[in-house]
């Protein structure tokens, strides 16, 4: 494979890598690439002719550029920016391009407090992409995070084998046996969930832990440890800890948002989680009681 060598093959390169990624959904591919693809013009425009020599100096500029509307951008903005940037140069090195991140020097504001958060619908994209690109040959990440979208807590994750997961060939569902972080419930995984853990499934024995490969008990604190290893490295990846706010619980939040806004019930969400405690749900979600 010829690799690309000025900014602008690089892009198109990088480009087709996205639409053809499986794990890149369309809401992620169309903000990312809108601006990625204004990047590459203001780079341009100050005289970068590679993202193999990328001073990061244009890299703040853009990050800290005012909006189309003429005001500093949010934090969020902010963020967003450098990690559309920093996705285009990982995409560029796995495919053997000396592309150096020099955002890493950038130091930007939290977006938020300390509350945890559950995740936006383009942020589970982007950390479903990055789960399986950061060790091509490691399944227990992508299958630790598509738990993690089942609602897993970190203390459910490495609680789960083979045996609690039944696929009827038109979706896939896990029991959550009971654990100190949540009670037991069966759960319908996400369409991607499904595909990588199925996956995983076919490369362990029956009745093996899917995500936790220690010498300790699974309910240990070796166990919760590296389960919450497995999901916070994902956000890592995914550019997304600098935010206080996003935890590895945020995964689990973003699905118990999504059951909340699609049931409107409380008890609906509180089963689907095994949330022991209403308040405790109402105050995570922000929603009255």
């Amino acid at each position: 494979m010829t690799l690309p060598t000025d900014i602008h093959t690089e892009w198109s390169f990088v480009l087709n890598r996205w639409v053809t990624d499986p794990d890149i959904g369309e809401l992620t591919l169309d903000r990312m690439s809108g601006l990625a693809a204004r990047f590459v013009r203001y780079a341009t425009a100050q005289g970068v002719e590679t993202f193999t020599s990328l001073p990061v100096e244009v890299c703040e500029g853009f990050v800290n550029a005012v909006t189309m509307h003429g005001t500093p951008p949010s934090s969020q903005t902010r963020h967003f920016r450098r990690t559309t940037i920093r996705v285009v140069l990982r995409t560029l090195r796995h495919a053997g391009v000396n592309a150096v991140d020099p955002t890493v020097d950038l130091v930007l504001p939290a977006r938020g407090g300390v509350k945890v958060r559950a995740l936006t619908d383009l942020e589970v994209e982007l950390c479903r992409a990055v789960s399986r690109s950061a060790r091509a040959n490691d399944s227990k990440r992508p299958a630790a995070w598509a738990l993690g979208e089942a609602t897993g807590t970190t203390g459910d994750i490495p609680l789960i084998t083979s045996d609690h997961v039944v696929d009827d060939g038109d979706v896939l569902s896990v029991t959550f046996p009971d654990s100190r972080t949540a009670a037991q419930r069966t759960v319908t995984t996400t369409p991607w969930g499904a595909v990588v853990l199925r996956q995983r499934l076919s490369e362990i024995c029956d009745g093996e832990p899917l995500c936790y490969q220690g010498d300790r008990h699974t309910s240990s604190g070796a166990a919760y440890a590296a389960a919450s290893k497995l999901v916070g490295t994902v956000l890592v990846s995914a550019d997304l800890t600098s935010d206080r706010s996003v935890r590895p619980m945020s995964v689990r939040l973003w699905r118990l948002q999504h059951e909340y806004e699609t049931s409107g019930s409380l008890e609906h969400v509180a089963a689907v989680g095994g949330v022991r405690s209403f308040d405790a749900l109402a105050q995570q979600l922000g929603v009255s009681k």
